[in-house]
């Protein structure tokens, strides 16, 4: 699931329910659990970085019982994410990321886990073709060998253990995940989500089940296992919604609320440029060119100014509750330059750069006119597709979303 914290109290009042009706539970996570990106920004590691903690702290105490990992989760690095799970209580699975000088695994290949008189076998995987932007220098330092052979080898070693099941703990391309299982992994249930955030709806490929939820936590993928009259194992998979009114387990709504509490006395830090009048001096003492606002644009550009203000972009910022502009990832979206230099820093008020305005499309506004452009075809629909994620924009089309910004600009 993707970087779950939120509903994580809710999560673990249904695995509650479910043991004190005498079930014998396995919890896992497929991987991506500690962040909802690939690579963090200045501005909001401290902050994301002590919600991963807290998803640690919080696994913890539900008792998880293994995790897969996924590119997202190297998102600050590698030595932060073992960082990070040195506090962890549960292991974390991948087969295929070894160290290069010694050719020895980062984490557990697979691993036995004993519930309800059923040996289940856990194998982890990462996939080599994704480039994991967090690595960065600590890419020198491990190898993502190939997956298939991999995860095979484990399932094999799973077998002779004595492992009734064997699962795959994965983040990968659900369209790799059918290759394996038509090719054969000795895999019996595919576990994980996809990377793109879209809802996994299961199916089977020969005997084995894939399945899995994401849309940033808002299903639980719950996997039913059961042993027929002929010591035969049936697999059955259904999405358990996570509402608004189900309960929530206590002892993990106290790490989740403490969090939101450290949140909420965050304020960010660091250097932050006006935009002066003499724009040129500005540009050439910093070496790149900083954000003016839209109020700025509307100098010279008053018709397109007049139609952004009218627009949802316009209000985009405002439209957010109190505890949401607390949030990076939530703010990100709804605001023009974060993190970059220059931009949105959520400290200093003046140029406002609340909203997504002129320049989130059009770059920062203080070498203008001398550099001024338009993105266009797909490279507008690139800067669109950052916040109009399948999860957060399911119905979003971007030749159609272009034509109605508020500007004009496009339905030109």
């Amino acid at each position: 699931m993707k970087n779950p914290l939120g509903g994580l109290a809710k999560k673990s009042y249904l695995v509650r329910e479910l043991q004190r009706k005498g079930q014998a539970v396995v919890l896992l996570d497929g991987g991506n659990l500690l962040f909802g990106k690939t690579l963090l920004k200045d501005l909001e590691r401290p902050q994301l970085t002590l919600k991963a903690s807290k998803i640690v702290e919080a696994y913890n105490a539900m008792g998880l019982d293994a995790a897969g990992v996924g590119p997202m989760d190297f998102a600050d690095g590698l030595e932060s994410l073992l960082r990070l799970l040195k506090d962890a209580q549960f292991p974390v699975v991948c087969s295929n990321l070894v160290w290069k000088d010694t050719g020895s695994p980062v984490f557990r290949p697979q691993i036995l886990v004993q519930r309800g008189g059923l040996s289940i076998g856990l194998v982890g995987a990462l996939d080599p073709a994704v480039k994991i932007e967090g690595l960065g220098r600590d890419a020198a330092k491990v190898r993502v060998q190939p997956i298939y052979q991999s995860v095979r080898k484990a399932a094999r070693l799973l077998r002779g253990e004595g492992a009734d099941v064997v699962v795959l703990l994965s983040a990968i391309d659900p369209k790799k995940i059918r290759v394996l299982a038509t090719n054969g992994g000795d895999v019996d249930l595919f576990l994980g989500g996809d990377p793109k955030d879209k809802l996994m709806i299961p199916y089977r490929v020969k005997n084995a089940l894939v399945a899995g939820s994401s849309q940033l936590g808002k299903y639980v993928g719950h996997v039913e296992l059961s042993r027929g009259a002929d010591g035969s194992l049936d697999l059955k998979h259904a999405f358990v919604p996570m509402k608004l009114n189900r309960p929530e387990e206590p002892k993990v709504k106290r790490i989740v609320d403490s969090y939101y509490r450290a949140v909420a006395k965050f304020r960010t830090e660091g250097s932050r440029m006006y935009v002066k009048e003499n724009e040129e001096a500005v540009n050439l003492a910093h070496d790149k060119p900083v954000y003016a606002s839209a109020e700025e644009c509307k100098a010279c550009h008053r018709a397109q100014y007049d139609r952004w203000r009218a627009s949802r972009h316009a209000r985009a910022y405002a439209a957010l509750p109190d505890a949401a502009r607390r949030q990076m990832e939530c703010v990100e979206c709804h605001v023009t330059g974060f993190g970059k230099w220059g931009g949105f820093d959520g400290v200093t008020k003046a140029p406002d750069l609340t909203g997504v305005q002129c320049e989130e499309c059009h770059g920062p506004g203080s070498s203008h006119p001398a550099t001024a452009s338009v993105r266009a075809g797909e490279a507008a629909r690139s800067v669109c597709r950052k916040c109009h994620t399948r999860s957060r924009s399911p119905d979003f089309n971007a030749r159609e979303y272009l034509s109605r910004l508020g500007c004009g600009g496009a339905a030109r």
